[in-house]
């Protein structure tokens, strides 16, 4: 019986997430964009944000309008707030779907303990399918060692 509780908490250590899977460019860049929407959508709120782009000595101002409101919005604020606000929205429903899909993944096929998957729930509420596909990875050559032991058997 200790031996298997000891096999389990090494299973779920080794297949924890590691804090380092978030440094990575493009997870460390899809933090910080989801967190400037959801700054600028629950904090800044969009009023105050459309005025700040529509003020032109303000430094936000300068670096939207410069860099995204006029390439991208063809120089509309109202366009860009919507944006703002339907990528906040979108990106906090799509991570947590995935959030709960991988959960369930980590639970059900990886036999994680609540805390392992926790942690990973975390991360993928965070940064979605970027943290995601780990998980998926570690599924998919599970389901392959399982294929070759069936076949193994069956010979």
């Amino acid at each position: 019986h200790h031996s298997r509780t000891r096999m389990m908490e090494e299973h779920n250590r080794v297949l924890s997430p590691q804090f380092s899977y978030l440094l990575t460019p493009v997870i460390l860049t899809t933090l910080l964009t989801c967190a400037l929407l959801g700054y600028a959508v629950e904090i800044l709120t969009l009023e105050t944000l459309a005025l700040h782009l529509s003020n032109p000595p303000s430094f936000i101002y300068v670096l939207l309008n410069t860099y995204l409101v006029n390439p991208f919005f063809y120089a509309s604020i109202s366009n860009f707030c919507k944006m703002v606000y339907i990528s906040w929205y979108f990106s906090t429903v799509a991570h947590a779907l995935e959030a709960f899909y991988f959960a369930y993944l980590c639970r059900t096929k990886l036999k994680l303990g609540w805390m392992s998957t926790l942690k990973w729930f975390s991360m993928v509420l965070m940064v979605g399918y970027f943290v995601g596909w780990r998980i998926k990875e570690m599924v998919d050559v599970q389901a392959k060692e399982e294929k070759k032991r069936m076949e193994k058997k069956a010979s």
